[in-house]
C-alpha cells in the first residue's frame, strides 16, 4: 500500500499538485496565491517546488474528443457529418483565477529521496506495482522528461552532497592505478553553481554547465557542453565514475573498471538506464591569470543587414576558436548578443581578436539607403574574472534562464568543415551570388536569417515592441550560436588523447555520444516561446504551428550540415530519426542492447530516450 511504502522513505512521500493551484477555484486562496504570482517565473522557486519544472508547456497534456454531429433530416434518416475533434489542454492554466486547474502531466505523487536508500526503495515499489516513474532534480527539462501524468516521481534535488578528494582512484581499480588528482564527488541534487564553489575553494575548475542546471543527472548523461569544453573536453569526457540504481533497484558502480558498458552508456547515451545518485568528475587547474570576457550587443533590422552580420560572424568562429575563446551569439528579435570568454587571457589580447570584426560591423556592413538597414553596435565590454562562477554569469544567455512560459528549443552540430571553406569575414551582401559560389559561413547566414523570419511570425507572431526590441520578459524567438566544440572535444576523434595538467581523458570510443560532437565547431540551438491562446482548439492550432516551425527550422540546419547531428538534452521534441540524430546507428545499437540488459520492462522509459520506440506515444503501453 502506499501508507507501507511511504514508511519505507522515511515519510517523504508527497501528494503532488501542480504550484499555482492556489490561484484558480476552488482552491482559491489569497494569500497563497499572491505569493505564487511574486514567484511564478522564479526558476530558483520552480526548483524547490516538488511539482515545479521550468517550463510551462511541460506541465498540460492534451484531451482529444470527438463530436459526431448527428442530425435528423426530412427523410427520417441520419445525416452524419463528419466527425469534429476537439482538443482541451488538461493541467493547471497559468495564474489567473478565471482559467481551469487540472492535475495535467503534474505527477500524482512524489518521493524527495534524501538517500540512496529512498532512490532504491521508490525504484523497487514502482517495478513491483507497474507505476510509471519519472526522475526529477531541478526541472530544467526541454523534452518535458521530467515529469508524466498519473506518475510516480523520484525527485532527487536532496542529494546535494559536494566534496573534493585529493586522490580518487576508481572502485575495482587493479593494484598501481594511478590516483587522479582534486577529483569532485557529487550528488545528484548538486546544482553546478554549488559545484563551481567547491572546486574554486581548492584552486581548480570543472567542466560544467548553467549556475542552475544540475551537475549529476541528465546534463552530463546526454554529453554536457560548457564554454570550458574547447580546453578540456565534454562532460561526458570528464567523468570518472558512477553510482547508479538500476531498474533492479541494486546500487551499481560504472567505470572503466566495472560495468563498463553501463559506463559507456552513461556516457552520452542519455537518461533511462538508471538513476544517478553520485558522480565523480576530473577538475582542473584554475587558470592563474583568471578569465577574459567579451560582451556586445548588435541592433540589426533588416534581413539584408542581419545576415551580413551573421556572415561576418561565422566566419570568425575557426579564429577564435583557434585563439582560446569559446562561448555564444544569441540572435533574438532585432538584436545579436554576443559574449564569450578565454583563460588566462588579457583584455589586450580581447580587443586583437574581436576589433576586426567589430569594425566590419562599424564600418563595413552598410545595408540599403534606409536608416535603419546599417547596424549598431552597442555596448561592448572587455572584463576580467577572477572565478569560473563569475564567468558562466557573465556568458549566461539571459534567456535560458526564465522559467514559468511555453518554451521549445531545437539543436544542430555545425561542422568545422563548412567553417574552413573561409576565414575572412564579408563586408557585403552576398544575395547577388550563385550559391554555388557561396562559402560555408555565407550559405548558413543565409539558412538562418530564413529561419529567423519563420520564427517570428509562427504562434501568432509578436506584438510591435517584442518584434522590435525582444527583452527579458518577450517571448524568445531566435538562435543560439554557441562556440563550445573543436578544440579538446574534436581532439578526441579517432582515438586520440589530450593531455592535461594532471591527467590524459578517456578516448572518444568511451563515451556514446553522437560521433557528429567530435566534428562539430558551434552547436546551433534554436529558441521557440509562445503565450498560449486560451486552452481549446485555438491553443492547440498554435501549438502545432510553433512545433511546425521548430521542426522545419531544424530541417533546414540539417539541410546545410547534411551527416551531423542532433544534442539530445537540447533537441526538438519531434526531433525526426532521433536515434541517429541523438548517438549515430552504430552507437545506438549497442546501446539498445544495454538498455535491454539493465532496464528490460522499461521501467524508466522517457521521451525520445534509448528504447523508447518500443512505447506508445504516451509511454504508458508497450507496443
Amino acid at each position: 500500500t502506499w501508507a507501507a511504502f511511504n514508511a519505507t522513505v522515511g515519510g517523504r512521500l508527497i501528494s503532488t499538485r501542480p504550484i499555482q493551484r492556489e490561484c484558480h477555484d476552488p482552491y482559491y486562496n489569497k494569500t497563497q496565491c499572491n505569493q505564487i504570482r511574486r514567484q511564478y517565473s522564479n526558476l530558483n522557486w520552480r526548483m524547490d517546488q516538488p511539482g515545479g519544472i521550468q517550463y510551462a508547456n511541460w506541465e498540460t497534456t492534451i484531451i482529444t474528443a470527438s463530436n459526431s454531429n448527428s442530425i435528423s433530416n426530412i427523410n427520417g434518416r441520419n445525416d452524419s457529418r463528419p466527425m469534429q475533434k476537439h482538443h482541451q489542454f488538461m493541467g493547471c492554466m497559468g495564474i489567473e483565477r478565471g482559467m481551469p486547474c487540472y492535475q495535467g502531466a503534474i505527477p500524482l505523487y512524489t518521493v524527495q529521496a534524501t538517500t540512496t536508500e529512498d532512490v532504491q526503495e521508490t525504484v523497487r515499489f514502482a517495478a513491483q506495482n507497474n507505476l510509471k516513474l519519472v526522475i526529477k532534480n531541478t526541472g530544467h527539462d526541454f523534452l518535458g522528461r521530467s515529469t508524466a501524468p498519473n506518475a510516480l516521481s523520484l525527485w532527487t534535488h536532496a542529494l546535494t552532497d559536494a566534496t573534493m578528494v585529493d586522490g580518487f582512484i576508481p572502485e575495482g581499480s587493479p593494484p598501481g592505478t594511478q590516483a587522479v588528482n582534486k577529483a569532485i564527488v557529487l550528488g545528484s541534487g548538486v546544482l553546478w553553481r554549488d559545484a563551481y564553489v567547491a572546486a574554486a575553494a581548492q584552486g581548480r575548475i570543472v567542466v560544467g554547465g548553467a549556475d542552475s542546471v544540475g551537475a549529476a543527472g541528465g546534463y552530463c548523461l546526454g554529453g554536457g557542453h560548457s564554454p570550458l569544453s574547447p580546453h578540456f573536453g565534454l562532460c561526458v569526457d570528464n567523468v570518472l565514475e558512477y553510482k547508479i540504481v538500476t531498474a533492479d533497484s541494486e546500487l551499481k558502480v560504472a567505470n572503466k573498471y566495472q560495468n563498463q558498458d553501463l559506463f559507456w552508456a552513461l556516457r552520452g547515451g542519455g537518461p533511462g538506464f538508471g538513476v544517478v545518485v553520485e558522480a565523480i568528475y576530473r577538475t582542473h587547474p584554475a587558470p592563474t591569470k583568471g578569465i577574459v570576457t567579451a560582451t556586445a550587443v548588435i541592433f540589426t533590422f533588416t534581413k539584408e543587414t542581419r545576415t551580413a552580420v551573421l556572415t561576418a560572424l561565422l566566419a570568425h568562429q575557426q579564429q577564435w576558436s583557434q585563439a582560446g575563446w569559446s562561448g555564444s551569439a544569441r540572435v533574438e528579435q532585432t538584436q545579436i548578443t554576443l559574449g564569450y570568454g578565454i583563460p588566462d587571457g588579457t583584455v589586450h589580447e580581447a580587443r586583437a581578436s574581436f576589433e576586426p570584426f567589430l569594425e566590419l560591423v562599424r564600418w563595413k556592413i552598410q545595408g540599403s539607403s534606409f536608416f535603419l538597414s546599417k547596424p549598431i553596435l552597442f555596448n561592448v565590454q572587455y572584463k576580467h574574472h577572477d572565478n569560473l562562477a563569475a564567468v558562466m554569469e557573465a556568458l549566461k544567455p539571459v534567456a535560458l534562464d526564465v522559467a514559468g512560459i511555453h518554451r521549445i528549443v531545437g539543436s544542430r552540430l555545425i561542422p568545422q568543415a563548412l567553417f574552413e571553406l573561409n576565414n575572412n569575414s564579408s563586408s557585403t551582401s552576398s544575395s547577388d551570388r550563385k550559391d554555388n559560389d557561396k562559402n560555408g559561413p555565407e550559405r548558413l547566414a543565409e539558412a538562418l536569417a530564413d529561419i529567423h523570419n519563420d520564427l517570428q511570425s509562427c504562434g501568432g507572431g509578436l506584438n510591435l515592441l517584442e518584434g522590435l526590441f525582444g527583452g527579458p520578459t518577450a517571448p524568445a524567438r531566435g538562435y543560439l550560436l554557441a562556440l563550445i566544440a573543436g578544440g579538446a572535444v574534436a581532439a578526441l576523434d579517432n582515438n586520440k588523447t589530450i593531455t592535461t595538467s594532471n591527467a590524459t581523458t578517456a578516448t572518444s570510443t568511451a563515451t556514446s555520444i553522437t560521433p557528429a560532437w567530435r566534428k562539430a565547431l558551434v552547436l546551433a540551438m534554436i529558441i521557440l516561446d509562445w503565450k498560449p491562446n486560451g486552452d481549446g482548439d485555438k491553443a492547440y492550432e498554435q501549438k502545432k504551428d510553433v512545433q511546425r516551425a521548430m521542426t522545419s527550422s531544424i530541417q533546414r540546419l540539417a539541410e546545410a550540415t547534411p551527416g551531423s547531428g542532433a544534442y539530445l538534452n537540447e533537441a526538438d521534441p519531434q526531433e525526426p530519426d532521433w536515434q541517429n540524430s541523438f548517438w549515430g546507428r552504430e552507437n545506438y545499437a549497442r546501446l539498445y542492447a544495454i538498455k535491454q540488459q539493465v532496464d528490460p520492462q522499461g521501467l524508466l522509459s522517457c521521451w525520445h530516450c534509448v528504447g523508447s520506440e518500443d512505447w506508445d506515444d504516451d509511454l504508458m503501453c508497450p507496443q
